[in-house]
């Protein structure tokens, strides 16, 4: 499309850089052409998280509290978001609760007097453009550390990599130094709400200067771009502008436009891999929201036949052994000590584990739950497998 309306003046987000950045056709639908946008649920639901997050720590502030985190008072303000959305279902309610209840628990002690900033507004110069923004806490550990944190409602972990050169928190680290020049040392933490676990990282002066230069840069190419290609990516079915996107059409009819005329092109394989991922994750999201749409209507009835197609839903049994009973009754069978038997027929899954060492978090001091962690993590038994991994490379 060809711009019609001034896109940058003299400001600038970081939620407009990164929606440019990763489609131009996305970032003109949403701040030029001024579309309706449509948020799916996961959006939707992480919106409510903050706010029941933010409101909270307010507060948590205005009524000076110390000691026991106010689980009540997040339960309340969870459930005050909730209502102000379009959501209904109780699966994706109680997900909600579930996650903010976690958080609760582990974060048991509270202190007023920590907290800096609750969605702290900043407005930073770079160049000639203002940079505006909001951070969603900002904690004072020291008379000179600052710990400034962003929640996240990610279902997929970001990795070390990831965190230590995005450029969300490279551009808070800038204003956290603006704010509180006091601060000798500047803590940066994604809080990934669903997995209940913080990713630090920080910033260099030398970080912080190249950042400055790819956000003028970008500013500027924004500014100057006549036409927003769309960018077909396997982050399309989270874009809430796919209703006025040509290329989420194409792909949600599998049309594709690269297609590897010789195995030996890998420049050419290369891109139609890239493109198939898209296509599929777009198609597999669609597929999705179909069956969620068909299992809504067979709880009504038995079955649907549709197209010369039947649906119905099947009920598949699992079979689960409770570990104690299962190993007595081995024991006397075999003769061997329930602890010998159990190295051979259990296994404790990493995702079990963190939810035991979750509820342990609130239960025991804190000395010793990194003690537990690390020994366990020195009993631990990895195993590799291959998996192919493509990624964005700038």
């Amino acid at each position: 499309m060809t711009r019609t309306l001034p896109v940058v003046d003299d400001h600038i987000s970081f939620s407009r850089l990164k929606r440019y950045a990763q489609c131009p056709r996305s970032y003109a639908l949403h701040y030029v052409e001024k579309a309706p946008s449509a948020p799916n649920d996961a959006l939707k639901l992480g919106s409510i998280l903050h706010a029941a997050l933010e409101w909270t720590y307010k507060q948590i502030v205005a009524e000076r509290l110390q000691g026991r985190f106010p689980t009540e008072l997040l339960v309340l303000a969870y459930r005050r978001a909730w209502t102000r959305t379009s959501l209904s279902d109780f699966v994706a309610f109680d997900d909600g609760l579930r996650i903010l209840k976690a958080y609760a628990a582990a974060h048991p002690r509270i202190d007023f007097t920590m907290v800096l900033a609750i969605e702290q507004e900043f407005r930073l110069l770079i160049g000639r453009w203002e940079v505006l923004g909001y951070i969603d806490r900002v904690d004072r550990i020291d008379d000179e550390t600052i710990d400034v944190v962003d929640y996240k409602s990610n279902r997929i972990l970001f990795t070390q990599e990831e965190v230590d050169t995005d450029l969300q928190l490279s551009i808070y680290a800038m204003a956290a130094m603006a704010l509180w020049p006091w601060a000798r040392v500047v803590r940066l933490r994604f809080h990934m709400l669903r997995h209940g676990i913080t990713i630090e990282t920080s910033r260099t002066k030398e970080q912080l200067e190249r950042t400055r230069e790819y956000i003028i840069a970008l500013a500027t190419e924004i500014e100057e771009a006549t036409e927003f290609p769309a960018r077909l990516q396997a982050n399309c079915i989270y874009c809430d502008h796919t209703a006025g996107c040509d290329e989420y059409a194409r792909a949600l009819k599998a049309e594709r436009r690269e297609i590897a005329t010789s195995d030996d092109d890998l420049a050419a394989l290369g891109r139609e891999r890239k493109e198939l991922s898209a296509v599929l994750k777009v198609l597999g999201h669609r597929k999705d929201q179909i069956d969620k749409l068909l299992k809504a209507h067979l709880d009504t009835c038995d079955a649907l036949v549709l197209d010369g197609v039947g649906y119905r839903l099947l009920q598949i049994p699992k079979v689960t052994y409770p570990v104690r009973r299962t190993l007595e009754l081995l024991s006397a069978a075999i003769g061997l000590q329930p602890i010998d038997i159990a190295d051979s027929v259990a296994v404790i899954e990493n995702s079990e584990l963190k939810d035991v060492l979750r509820e342990l978090e609130a239960k025991v001091p804190r000395d010793e739950h990194t003690l537990l962690r690390a020994e366990l993590e020195a009993i631990a038994e990895r195993h590799v497998s291959q998996r192919l991994i493509a990624k964005e490379v700038h």
